[in-house]
């Protein structure tokens, strides 16, 4: 894993990309990047081509994200990049990310996406009193079905991560689930 000061679509092409955007406030990359992290070390033996784009908004959230990994990660395809997220969007097959406003040049851009959100049992159970939506992305909030896949993830990180997984293996691995991810975005993309 290495650190990238420029994005670089042409050494890129021919692969499998999954962006990933573990948020842009310190304290939702760190609630949200071990798992996805973790995701990435189950996804790399069934998706060994496949390659993990890292995202980050500032310098200091990158290099905590990559002082993360450990010396057995030493082997995942992985690339970080700050303020190069657009570019990121852009080259990706799909993405794994913290939900936010992101997820509108997601759908923008033709990029399918599994959506975690990692937080505390006390402010969950705030948000369920205060707030009555079915949905955490804007995406599906403008629609009527879950155009991006999503988690709020409380407790125990195994049920997110293993969301995560299952998603991301299912938009590289299935083509048919795949296309419908974007037959969805298109419609949407259509009516707004």
């Amino acid at each position: 894993p290495h650190l990238l000061d420029r994005f670089d679509s042409q050494s890129q092409q021919g692969q499998q990309l999954v962006a990933v955007l573990p948020g842009s406030r310190d304290h939702e990359v760190h609630r949200n990047w071990p798992l996805m992290l973790e995701s990435i070390r189950r996804l790399h033996p069934r998706h060994p081509d496949a390659r993990y784009l890292v995202a980050s908004y500032r310098d200091r959230q990158c290099l905590w994200c990559r002082d993360q990994l450990t010396s057995s990660d030493a082997g995942l395809p992985i690339d970080f990049y700050v303020d190069r997220t657009s570019e990121v969007i852009e080259a990706a097959t799909c993405a794994m990310m913290v939900s936010g406003s992101v997820s509108l040049e997601l759908m923008a851009r033709r990029t399918p996406a599994a959506v975690v959100y990692r937080i505390g049992r006390l402010m969950h159970a705030i948000a369920k009193l205060v707030v009555r939506l079915d949905s955490i992305t804007l995406p599906n909030l403008m629609s009527d079905r879950k155009v991006f896949p999503e988690m709020v993830s409380v407790g125990s990180p195994e049920p997110a991560i293993e969301f995560m997984t299952k998603s991301i293996d299912s938009m590289l691995g299935d083509q048919f689930y795949f296309r419908s991810l974007l037959a969805q975005l298109d419609e949407l993309r259509a009516e707004h």
